[in-house]
């Protein structure tokens, strides 16, 4: 019995250190994302709903979009993204601004 308990402790354990490795690599993985969206960034603000900080990122192919810190595109994350999404009308001026 004490067998077992030492062998499900020690496989705890070993889980446990292979998590924190991997949060490490996640956290340099974010890390890198962040300094390599601030060196590229064209402009720095908030999200109008959320307030969350966001970088504003134009890409090759013409359109600008907002990223988190982590680099992800911060309407994936925002919960009030419907707000701001393109309907037709908002589509044909940006579409002008070209």
């Amino acid at each position: 019995m004490a067998q077992d308990v030492s062998a499900l402790l020690d496989k705890l354990n070993a889980l446990t250190r292979e998590r924190n490795i991997a949060m490490d690599e996640r956290n340099k993985a974010v890390e890198a994302a962040t300094k390599l969206i601030e060196r590229v960034h064209g402009d720095v603000g908030r999200c109008k709903a959320c307030l969350k900080l966001i970088y504003w990122i134009r890409h090759r192919e013409g359109p600008i979009t907002a990223y988190d810190r982590d680099g992800i595109m911060h309407i994936t994350r925002c919960p009030h993204a419907k707000e701001f999404s393109r309907g037709p009308r908002q589509q044909a001026l940006y579409e002008g601004m070209r």
